[in-house]
Parts: C-alpha cells; sequence; structure tokens
C-alpha cells in the first residue's frame, strides 16, 4: 500500500554493449505528469476494466504494471507512468473492483489473485492487438506481483520479462500476525491513504482492508501450504528481475528467499537497504540488449 509521492530526476538508459551506457533522455517526474489515456476491456465472466495506455503504440517495449493491494494505476504508479512513457508504451490496469474499475464491489474468493491475472492477461491481449509489440514486460507488487507471477508461468508467450516486488508465494500465520497488526487504517500514514480514502471514502477502506486480510487468513486455512502462487514460480521462463527493501513490515525475508531458490529462469536480485513496501522503489530503467533483464534501480528516497 504505498504510496510516497516526491519528484525526482530520471535518466532513461539504454545499456548497449557489456558496459557501455547510453543516456537518452533526462526527465523530471511529478505525480501528474504525462497526459493519462485511458482505455477498457470487458472480461470473460463481463467485469469493464479499466487501464492506461501511454505512450507511443509502436514502440518495441511495453510495460504493464499490476497494482498491490487496494491500488490502482494512478495510486500506485503514477511517478513511474510520467517517467516512462516518455521513452515506452506504458500499460497500468485499475483491477475489478479498485479504482475506476467498478462496480462490482472488490470481493475476495480464493482464488483472487489467479482471477487479477487473468484480468491482466486481458489487459494485455486487448492493447497488443495494436502496436508493433507481440509481448511485454510485466511489473507487479504486492497482489501485483503474485498476480504477475502468475501471468507469466500461465502465458510465456506474451511475457518478455518479469520484475516483481513485494510479492509472496504462500502466506503463513505469522504473516496474518503482520497484517492484522496494521488492521487499522487510520492509524496509516496519510500519504499513503490519501488516494484510496478518495476513491473508497474511509469506511469503504477499512471494509476492503479487513475483507482482504480475512481472504489471505482463509487462503492459509483452507488451500494447502498456504499456496497463493508457489507452482507457478518454478515455471517462470523468461528473465524476472526480484526486488526487495530490507525495511519491508509486509514482506519478510523468507518469501523473498522462496523466490531466490525456486526461479528457475535466469534472475537478477536486488536489495534496498531502506527499502521499504510503502516506497516507490524504482525509477532508473536499463535493458541490456533487445532481449535481456530490465534493471530497475533507486535514485531517490521515497516518502514513506
Amino acid at each position: 500500500m504505498i504510496r510516497g509521492i516526491a519528484v525526482a530526476v530520471v535518466s532513461l538508459c539504454f545499456v548497449v554493449g557489456a558496459s557501455k551506457q547510453r543516456e537518452i533522455q533526462t526527465l523530471k517526474v511529478a505525480m501528474s505528469g504525462s497526459k493519462q489515456e485511458s482505455s477498457c476491456v470487458t472480461t470473460a465472466d463481463g467485469i469493464r476494466i479499466v487501464y492506461d495506455d501511454l505512450g507511443d503504440v509502436d514502440s518495441a517495449e511495453v510495460l504493464l504494471f499490476i497494482p498491490g493491494a487496494m491500488g490502482f494505476a494512478s495510486s500506485d504508479y503514477g511517478p513511474q507512468l510520467s517517467a516512462l512513457s516518455g521513452q515506452f508504451r506504458v500499460l497500468a490496469m485499475d483491477p475489478r473492483g479498485y479504482g475506476r474499475s467498478r462496480p462490482p464491489v472488490r470481493d475476495f474468493p480464493l482464488d483472487f489473485v489467479q482471477r487479477e491475472a487473468r484480468d491482466a492477461v486481458a489487459v494485455a491481449e486487448h492493447a497488443l492487438r495494436t502496436g508493433s509489440a507481440s509481448s511485454l514486460t510485466v511489473c507487479g507488487w504486492s497482489d501485483g506481483a503474485n498476480a504477475a507471477v502468475i501471468f507469466a508461468a500461465e502465458r510465456p508467450d506474451l511475457t518478455k520479462r518479469l520484475v516483481v516486488w513485494g510479492g509472496n508465494a504462500y502466506v503463513t500465520q505469522d504473516d496474518i500476525d503482520l497484517y492484522r497488526a496494521e488492521w487499522d487504517t487510520s492509524k496509516w500514514p496519510s500519504e499513503t491513504t490519501a488516494p484510496l480514502i478518495e476513491a473508497y471514502g474511509a469506511a469503504g477502506l477499512q471494509s476492503m482492508w479487513t475483507a482482504w486480510i480475512d481472504a489471505l487468513d482463509a487462503i492459509r486455512r483452507d488451500i494447502p501450504d498456504g499456496d497463493i502462487c508457489r507452482k507457478e514460480v518454478g515455471k517462470i521462463s523468461c528473465p524476472v528481475l526480484l526486488m526487495h527493501g530490507d525495511e519491508d513490515e509486509y514482506i519478510p525475508r523468507v518469501h523473498v528467499a522462496f523466490f531466490c531458490e525456486n526461479i528457475k529462469s535466469p534472475l537478477e536480485y536486488k536489495s534496498f537497504p531502506d527499502g521499504k513496501i510503502r516506497s516507490l522503489i524504482f525509477f532508473h530503467v536499463f535493458f541490456k540488449g533487445a532481449s535481456e533483464l530490465m534493471y530497475l534501480s533507486v535514485v531517490t528516497a521515497m516518502c514513506c
């Protein structure tokens, strides 16, 4: 649940050789930067998913951002959309029941993360009908990270790279205890809650967060090994960038270790000593050639 807002200077670079870097562009990033173009797709079960489609539609590089719990495109990825859409085509969805993808009222069945992944696939397929790209880099954090893992495992044909942080492939009682300790959303930092309260109201935010915790507890109780995307982790075939903030108050290192030990495709792991789950933790974008791993690294410590 994020959502520090800051202004940063961002350099967008491509790595054109093993070590040679060429600076392409420097941008000032603000929350309200680039013009937003929205589109929508109707899922197989009849739900309208709204997503932002920014930048050059003919860009060879397309990025898809999947928000975290209760989040939506502008609440979770505003600065990234502003910065990256100047160089790439950028897609960012409002998951069903969140942000602009309402109705329906958000619910949390046992397979809600799998459903999020299916919705993300629907967005990707819809968007890629236009433009020159046939696959994309899938980026996600929190619930979005878990949905992105499922996306990459189930649709390797659509997934060029995977970038995840703040995810957990399974849920334990220790995790539930951490969530319940943060149950009262009125005690969250105002920069975290402001866009969510604007979207849902204070009571709606609290109700949604309570339902989310209860759903994770049901997964822990009713699904073997508390499985969210354990099986899918080993099926990923694209290059992966896994990031983790060492001060992350929601994701213990055991979850990061599971990803590191079970991802079989090329993996880059980057940790950030002062990173927390509410930090907007990437700004620089680097590509190593046309088909290698995408790196994202912090240039500015964000508000928490």
